[in-house]
């Protein structure tokens, strides 16, 4: 496959260039964002993943191109090749301990999330994790956010996967005239007041920080939600059935995103509640991404994302009630709608994990993929060590929302037989 020699040096986007700022400001956080594969069988060899990697660089020349900063920062960061690029500086391999069960993996995905990428390569590595329960093995292709938004990411996972049959090949391409992200960005109702003070290059990055479906929470100032965070993370799963979601939409004629929206707000106020915090109407907002990316720019690397900042229903304490509150506000961004595999293996599930960052002590990213939606939910080691509440709110949430939905599909009795 033709490659186009890649130019010497490109500028980052104005988007891209906040997230590399947002992350030079605090030494607390790691930007980076981590699909998560758990595929079948054993581990392929080092010369296996080394060819599919390979065969994804082919693809994507912002792979094989570092960040340079001026100095004092005078003038935009820009990407530029790395004379010295070597492969085995972005793959590495561990081994989850006894019982290599799911809490083991996310404990090391959460130890993922907290380490930076190293600024002296291109932002991106890739890490195969082996001993994994149920005869499965992991790989994490974690990217700086400088790199990626949810939907490029994605793709960079899919380029390391098998060429799918009859799939045409793909390759990242500048678009032309692209217009500055960063003046398409637009709030829903008007607006957004942050709930703390910021420096003012964040306040573009916090628009962007959301890569696939939901990712930033917006607690109201003296919320728990928000305030100092440090280097450790904690991450959980849950995982819902997609069938049920559609079920639910189909019962109450809503979106996927409204039922997804519901749960979430289901979950933060049983969060808060459990915190001995009122979940009062004005108390949380939720940054919703809406993807600006083209078909045709699905395989670009950068971030084209705009964003809405609703309040969550956290207040509204019945399911359907507060399902029916919740406006359709922006698509989520779908995982692969084939089956992936990855030098044979097929990938079973695929996980997203998100970082954490200005004082936001949670985040949520949300990706479907075949038969299942999986939310990833990332938190403070120390200020939220009950995110598991999150996860099982989440799940409750959709369980009663479909239990509701049986009922209301229920025959009703002829009255008019009696």
């Amino acid at each position: 496959m033709a490659v186009s020699a890649p130019r010497p040096t490109e500028e980052l986007r104005p988007l891209d260039s906040d997230f590399i700022e947002l992350e030079d400001a605090d030494r607390h956080i790691s930007l980076g964002i981590a699909p998560v594969a758990l595929l079948s069988g054993v581990p392929p060899s080092r010369d296996e993943i080394a060819r599919a990697l390979t065969r994804g660089l082919l693809r994507n020349a912002r792979l094989r191109k570092k960040v340079r900063r001026e100095p004092l920062d005078l003038a935009t960061p820009v990407w530029e090749n790395d004379p010295h690029f070597d492969l085995a500086h972005h793959i590495r391999w561990t081994a989850l301990p006894e019982p290599g069960d799911e809490q083991a993996l996310c404990e090391l995905v959460a130890t993922e999330l907290g380490q930076r990428l190293d600024r002296d390569h291109p932002l991106w590595q890739c890490i195969v994790v082996e001993h994994l329960a149920g005869d499965r093995w992991a790989l994490i292709v974690k990217a700086h956010h400088s790199l990626v938004d949810g939907v490029s990411g994605i793709s960079l996972f899919e380029h390391l996967c098998d060429p799918v049959p009859g799939e045409a090949e793909h390759r990242a391409t500048p678009e032309p005239g692209g217009r500055t992200l960063a003046r398409l960005l637009a709030f829903a109702r008007g607006g957004a007041r942050m709930p703390f003070v910021v420096p003012r290059f964040v306040i573009g990055a916090v628009r962007g920080l959301a890569p696939v479906a939901v990712a930033a929470i917006m607690p109201a100032a003296g919320s728990s939600l928000n305030g100092p965070i440090g280097r450790q993370r904690r991450y959980v799963i849950a995982r819902v059935p997609l069938s049920d979601v559609r079920d639910i939409c189909a019962a109450f004629g809503v979106t996927v995103n409204d039922v997804v929206l519901s749960a979430v707000a289901a979950a933060y106020r049983d969060l808060l509640v459990g915190r001995q915090e009122r979940p009062t109407p004005d108390k949380l907002r939720i940054l919703v991404p809406v993807s600006m990316r083209t078909t045709e720019a699905k395989y670009t690397l950068d971030n084209r994302v705009s964003a809405m900042l609703p309040f969550l229903p956290i207040d509204v304490a019945d399911p359907v009630e507060r399902l029916r509150s919740v406006s359709a506000l922006a698509t989520n961004v779908p995982g692969p709608r084939h089956e992936l595999r990855v030098c044979g293996r097929k990938v079973v599930e695929l996980l997203p994990a998100v970082p954490i960052a200005m004082r936001l002590r949670t985040a949520i990213a949300i990706l479907s993929y075949t038969d299942h939606l999986a939310f990833g939910i990332t938190g403070d080691y120390d200020t939220a060590p009950d995110v598991g509440v999150i996860a099982d709110g989440i799940r409750q949430e959709i369980q009663r929302l479909h239990e509701h939905a049986r009922i209301r599909r229920l025959p009703r009795p002829d009255v008019a037989g009696r």
